[in-house]
């Protein structure tokens, strides 16, 4: 599963858990969380211990969407 976030802060602890813990019973899953602004350090920390894929990129601009429409 893919969760994208786009928020004003850091992707919280809570938010990376709540992820992890939908997909904790379904066997052969991956969860990768992408945000524009980045995570907590504890974030990095639980992500790390579990697994989980993190992964933040810059936010968008009008101009990157030139030639794609």
């Amino acid at each position: 599963m893919i969760e994208c976030k786009y928020y004003k802060n850091n992707v919280s602890l809570i938010q990376v858990r709540n992820l992890h813990g939908l997909l904790i019973g379904i066997s052969n899953s991956s969860e990768i969380l992408v945000t524009t602004k980045g995570c907590q350090s504890r974030s990095d920390q639980h992500a790390n211990y579990s697994d989980f894929g993190l992964k933040s990129t810059r936010e968008l601009e009008d101009t990157h969407w030139n030639g794609c429409i």
